[in-house]
């Protein structure tokens, strides 16, 4: 049986405006306190994504992180390309 985990996006999921999503650090502590792997899958880029986690101090909660940058010929970020990676 598979294990559950939880993908997120980045921009609107994540990031609002600069900010973490408001609530996103309580829900964040409950799935590390439920040891529910977290991952983020992403179109943007990790330039923009791992200054942004070190800064909230968020980082520690992703377990894996996959973004364009790891599909970078594509043009389009596809979840399919990514989806048989062992992430956990």
């Amino acid at each position: 049986m598979p294990k559950p985990c939880v993908i997120f996006d980045f921009d609107g999921v994540i990031a609002d405006y600069g900010k973490p999503l408001l609530g996103l650090r309580g829900l964040l502590n409950w799935l590390k306190k439920k040891n529910i792997p977290c991952a983020i899958y992403s179109g943007a880029t990790k330039d923009e994504i791992l200054p942004f986690l070190d800064a909230f101090n968020l980082h520690h909660h992703f377990d894996a992180i996959v973004t364009i940058d790891d599909d970078p010929h594509s043009g389009r970020f596809h979840f399919r390309a990514h989806s048989s990676a062992s992430f956990f």
